[in-house]
């Protein structure tokens, strides 16, 4: 019982806080969601989460250097060593993880306030994804360090994103392809200035040898694709590729151009298109995980554009209860069945002082 109470109780907050943020435009809605959303993952016994309790194990190798059995890319082992030398606690350690983790996608779906239902895009984040960082903990805090960099792609800071993409490759070395939505900036070249072309233009120049180092790096990864997945192509996977396409015509119909957007919708061209650009490509890489288990996770960068999308086509619609309602059942469809199968181990909920 206490398990459906908590995560029920937290999507409540979820909608309350997401709901008060927008109609006040204030962060301090923003950051009690974050501080709720950690508290839950950060204040979690170590059986919740299937890959918690390795990620305990990991910290007592670090903490009796043993380095070499502790999994993990270096700036992970690194951090999680001086941290746990400096707090010495399991549990500190991983409310931080929780909290960069959660703000940084929290501050990234902010950015897209007046493009898309800020309400929307958190609840899809909640039910999505949210049961991921309490499992793929690693993993997610670097997607979450690649998704929050993707401002700077916005704002065609390239050197500064692919820093960010450096930092998130010292925690885990799959963040390399977030060096992709570069790449897919030469789909947006009318956007682009002078310079920008030139980089992007001498980054195609060097894309082999950038592939090269990139297949290099994540050579570790390749044996996931010996691991096949004796799974059906899902049923949801090609439910939400009809949602998408059905977007796409809303998007052509409403929004054809600048001058026919809405009035009451502040829009951006580049930014709809890169959105419906990442998730695409998010929904396309995530779709290989019904062929080899574990590779969905390699577009979850880009897939977290889906609550964007999602959020996006409630605000184009002003929320059509035909439309709303369809996400409505699907968003409660993936709740339910989450908590049902619990497919990423973080059922039954319990607290660390209850452990």
């Amino acid at each position: 019982m206490q398990t459906y109470v908590v995560y029920i109780l937290l999507l409540f907050f979820v909608m309350l806080f997401s709901n008060l943020a927008q109609r006040a435009q204030k962060k301090t809605y923003l950051w009690l969601l974050i501080f709720a959303l950690t508290f839950i993952a950060g204040c979690r016994a170590f059986t919740v989460g299937k890959d918690t309790e390795s990620y305990i194990q990991i910290f007592e190798y670090l903490e009796n250097d043993m380095w070499d059995w502790a999994h993990g890319e270096i700036g992970f082992k690194w951090f999680s060593r001086v941290f746990l030398d400096v707090f010495n606690n399991y549990t500190l350690l991983i409310l931080f993880y929780a909290f960069v983790t959660n703000a940084m996608i929290i501050f990234r779906l902010w950015d897209f306030k007046k493009l898309s239902s800020f309400p929307w895009m958190v609840v899809c984040y909640y039910i999505s994804f949210y049961f991921m960082t309490m499992n793929i903990m690693r993993h997610c805090f670097a997607i979450a360090i690649v998704f929050y960099a993707t401002r700077y792609i916005e704002q065609k800071r390239y050197f500064r994103f692919l820093c960010f993409i450096g930092l998130a490759t010292l925690f885990h070395t799959s963040s390399l392809i977030g060096i992709g939505f570069v790449a897919l900036d030469i789909f947006q070249w009318r956007f682009l200035n002078y310079k920008q072309k030139i980089f992007i233009g001498i980054a195609g120049f060097l894309a082999p040898v950038i592939v090269y180092f990139i297949l290099r790096a994540v050579a570790g990864y390749g044996h996931y694709f010996n691991t096949t997945n004796e799974a059906t192509f899902g049923l949801m996977i090609i439910a939400k590729l009809a949602l998408y396409i059905l977007g796409l015509l809303l998007f052509y119909k409403i929004i054809p151009n600048k001058e026919g957007c809405k009035d009451s919708i502040e829009l951006d061209i580049y930014d709809i298109r890169c959105v419906k650009l990442y998730y695409l490509l998010g929904l396309l890489l995530t779709s290989t995980g019904y062929f080899f288990l574990y590779m969905e996770r390699i577009g979850l960068p880009f897939y977290l554009f889906e609550c964007v999308y999602w959020g996006m086509l409630v605000k184009i619609t002003d929320g059509k209860e035909i439309f709303s309602i369809v996400l409505i059942l699907l968003l409660l469809y993936l709740f339910t069945t989450d908590l049902i199968s619990n497919g990423q181990g973080v059922l039954p909920y319990i607290f660390v002082w209850q452990s």
